[in-house]
C-alpha cells in the first residue's frame, strides 16, 4: 500500500464516521490521524530520538510529554541533544 493510498483510505473512513465523531465530540481526535499518518506514530518518533540523541534525551522528552498538565508539543530532535 502506498502513502498516497494510505491518505485516499482514511479520507473515506472519516468521511463514513465524520458526522457521529463531531455529535460525540471526539471530532478533533480524528483531525490528528492525518498527522499521525503523516509523521509517524510515538514509537517511531521515540526510535528516532534515541538513535539521534540517546536514551536520556529520550528519557527527557518522555518526561515533558507525560507529565505536561496540558498537551504539549513534541520538541525538535535537535533541542533534545545534551
Amino acid at each position: 500500500m502506498t502513502p498516497e493510498s494510505c491518505f485516499i483510505r482514511l479520507d473515506q473512513a472519516l468521511a463514513l464516521v465524520e458526522a457521529e465523531a463531531r455529535e460525540l465530540d471526539c471530532g478533533r481526535e480524528l483531525d490528528h490521524l492525518a498527522m499521525i499518518l503523516a509523521v509517524g506514530g510515538g514509537a517511531g518518533r521515540q526510535r528516532d530520538v534515541y538513535e539521534i540523541a540517546g536514551m536520556e534525551a529520550l528519557l527527557r522528552d518522555l518526561t515533558q510529554l507525560t507529565s505536561s498538565t496540558t498537551t504539549a508539543e513534541p520538541q525538535s530532535v535537535d533541542s533534545l541533544r545534551g
